[in-house]
Parts: C-alpha cells; sequence; structure tokens
C-alpha cells in the first residue's frame, strides 16, 4: 500500500507562495521580459504567461482554504509558472547569480532609472505625458492607462530593467558574458556585450 503524502503545513505552504506573491507583485517587469526576449528563449508565449498567472494566483488562494489540496496544488503552480521569466522556484544549474553579476544587475537598473527619469522629463516639456501608458493586464482585468506620475514610469522602468537583466543572465540561455575560443565561459564583468541568439523554432 502506497505511503500517503505528508500534508504541506501552514507555515511551509505560507513560505513557499509568498515567493511566489512577491515575483507577482512585479509582474509586468517579468511579461515586459518575455515580451523582450528572443525568440525560442521561452517555451511560453504572453498570453498563456498571463492566463497561468490568473490560475495561479486562484490556485494559491484555494491552498489556503483547502490544505489537503496543497500538494497536488503546488505541483500543478510549478508546472504552470516555471516556464516564466525569473520564476522564484526555478531548479537546476543558472538559476541564482553571482555577486558580479548581481552587481551588473543592480547597475543596469540604476541606469535605466536614470534613463526613465531623463525620458519623462522630454515628455513633461512637450506636454505629453498622456502617451506614455501602462500595460492593460488580463489577469487582473486592469486596461492600460497614463503613468500616475513620474515615480510611477521611473519605477515600472527600473524593474523591468532588473528583470530583464535577470534574463539575459540567468539560466540555460544566458547570453550576457563571453566565452573563450575552446567554447568556455570566461569570469564575468560589465562590459562584456550582450548578444541576442539568432531565434530557432521550438521543434527544432
Amino acid at each position: 500500500m502506497a505511503k500517503e503524502q505528508e500534508m504541506i503545513t501552514d507555515e511551509k505552504w505560507t513560505a513557499w507562495t509568498n515567493a511566489i506573491i512577491e515575483w507577482g507583485e512585479n509582474f509586468d517587469s517579468h511579461l515586459q521580459t518575455l515580451v523582450d526576449a528572443p525568440e525560442g528563449q521561452f517555451e511560453i508565449d504572453d498570453e498563456e504567461m498571463e492566463a497561468n498567472w490568473a490560475t495561479i494566483q486562484n490556485k494559491i488562494n484555494r491552498g489556503n482554504k483547502r490544505p489537503a489540496r496543497r500538494n497536488d496544488l503546488k505541483k500543478q503552480i510549478q508546472e504552470e509558472g516555471r516556464k516564466m521569466p525569473n520564476w522564484p522556484h526555478s531548479r537546476g544549474a543558472g538559476s541564482s547569480l553571482t555577486p558580479e553579476q548581481q552587481a551588473a544587475r543592480d547597475k543596469f537598473a540604476a541606469i535605466a532609472r536614470l534613463a526613465a527619469i531623463a525620458e519623462y522629463q522630454v515628455f513633461v516639456e512637450n506636454d505629453a505625458t498622456h502617451l506614455l501608458v501602462q500595460r492593460a493586464s488580463k489577469a487582473n482585468q486592469t486596461e492600460g492607462e497614463e503613468f500616475p506620475s513620474q515615480e510611477a514610469f521611473v519605477e515600472y522602468r527600473e524593474k523591468a530593467a532588473k528583470a530583464t537583466a535577470t534574463g539575459y543572465l540567468s539560466g540555460k540561455t544566458a547570453f550576457w558574458g563571453a566565452k573563450d575560443e575552446e567554447d568556455n565561459v570566461l569570469p564575468f564583468d560589465f562590459q562584456q556585450k550582450i548578444v541576442r541568439p539568432i531565434p530557432v523554432d521550438k521543434e527544432e
């Protein structure tokens, strides 16, 4: 007779789902990383990602109310989320960044913040901030409207840049870095180029 699976405790469920909820606070940034990524880098498209995120939120709520279902829900959530950029429960090598890569990511985001401040001011000077519009969200059922302030616009761009840089640096498809003539990865340096690979069909 198969051994009955141990139920996930409130403490463990909360810890596991809190990481996902925190990731979801920057969902638009992760979605933009997907949109900006070279074709074939992620095995998911933007519509599927939004639909999966809505489903994941529902399953987290169900798990909060029904402890007996948590093991099954956890497997389903992981399956639906693992293909998304910067998923907090990624497995395997390359899922974490070195201190040098973390510093590069943060510098990338800081530069993006400065650029966003300058960009917003150009729109202010031309009385055109109404042209800077947030993404609509199918998951949250919200329309895309004008950013309410400069800080909201800058913060969005900064978070998006941080998520983008993480995508450039992590996983099997990382492409910010350099290799020698024998295809060995060289120690990371901020000045190394980002080279987007030629898109390939998923079937290949």
